[in-house]
């Protein structure tokens, strides 16, 4: 292996690392793997379920009245390609303000 490696750091983490494989596979970690859904005190993950449909109408109303998207984002707590999702699904357009 010395020949792959000029870096004696990378070759003992390699090393370290082959020496993992070759353990015994664990077994305990099963009850670990399995899925559950989602803790409700760690937040929701569905828009439906994280705003009411008033609190998506204000959104949609705020960005027409001017407000930039990165705002809304922030002060929703949601990302900004959420906020994005939200105006595209309502049709949202930005009204001309003269």
């Amino acid at each position: 292996m010395r020949r792959y490696s000029k870096r004696l750091d990378l070759l003992e983490q390699l090393n370290e690392a082959l020496r993992r494989l070759g353990e015994k596979p664990r077994t305990d970690l099963e009850d670990t793997l399995t899925v559950s859904p989602p803790d409700p005190a760690q937040g929701n993950w569905c828009m439906k379920d994280r705003f009411t449909d008033e609190e998506i109408q204000a959104l949609v109303e705020r960005f027409q009245a001017g407000t930039p998207k990165g705002v809304l984002a922030k002060e929703y707590g949601i990302s900004l390609s959420s906020v994005k999702r939200l105006l595209r699904k309502h049709g949202a357009k930005r009204t001309n303000q003269d």
